[in-house]
């Protein structure tokens, strides 16, 4: 158990002191951005919506690039050194002395950042088994539900029509019993969830309809899916969930 515990707080040291001053860098940046796009609100909002998705990316992609570097950077170095020849010459009798308190137990100091790293990975698992179980229940709620394609829905005017034909995928519309706010979900086949109220309000179908296809001829739901990532990475992170919150808000708008 202790080799373990041993192990788990090495690895957290070693992606600690990889990540920390990344991480600072990013959010010292990243909220002076944020305060300027909150300061400066008229700034349309399709600016505001990619500025924090750029935001957003920036983290897990800023990360990668500089463990690849480093990656790299040690390939090269053992290359230059593979061709040196190092002779060591060591003592036939090696004497280490242990102090009493170095064999009491694991140190403190170990035993914080083993929980620090195991509370951190319960958090990843956590965020990305509440997005498998949302996708879970979409998939069963699209195996329940009657798919209509959309050039069979009534009262569709043309220029739905064609906005839909111009996404070139197969969208397909289903109404819903109980009310709900209009949606989105599905990449290839997106599938628009609709209230059964709006199936005899042509008004109200067709703009709701002419939203959610501008959803998917965005690809919205992808770009969702992709904030997935940063967000379960960086859990502990409020600058990341404020993002997102105000990435859906804009998304909308």
């Amino acid at each position: 158990m202790e080799s373990l515990l041993l192990r788990i707080s090495d690895t957290a040291i070693l992606v600690f002191e990889t990540v920390w001053l990344p991480l600072l860098i990013w959010t010292v940046i990243t909220f002076a951005v944020w305060v300027v796009l909150r300061i400066f609100e008229k700034i349309h909002p399709v600016y505001q919506y990619h500025t924090r998705m750029a935001l957003i990316f920036s983290l897990p992609a800023g990360l990668f690039f500089l463990i690849v570097v480093n990656q790299v950077s040690t390939w090269m170095t053992a290359s230059a050194d593979a061709g040196l020849k190092i002779i060591t010459m060591t003592s036939p009798l090696d004497i280490t002395f242990i102090s009493v308190e170095e064999t009491a137990g694991i140190p403190l100091v170990s035993l914080i950042y083993a929980f620090l790293f195991t509370l951190f990975i319960v958090g990843v698992i956590f965020f990305m088994a509440r997005f498998f179980i949302h996708a879970h229940h979409l998939k069963s709620l699209r195996g329940k539900c009657s798919l209509i394609p959309i050039s069979d829905i009534e009262h569709l005017t043309s220029e739905n029509l064609g906005l839909a034909m111009a996404t070139r995928k197969k969208v397909t519309v289903a109404y819903l019993q109980r009310e709900i706010v209009p949606v989105t979900f599905g990449f290839r086949s997106p599938v628009i969830l609709l209230p059964e109220s709006l199936r005899n309000e042509p008004g109200k179908l067709n703009l709701a309809i002419r939203h959610e296809l501008s959803h998917i001829t965005q690809h919205d739901f992808f770009s969702h899916l992709m904030v997935i990532i940063p967000e379960a990475l960086f859990w502990f992170h409020p600058l990341v969930h404020r993002l997102k919150r105000e990435l859906v808000e804009y998304r909308e708008i």
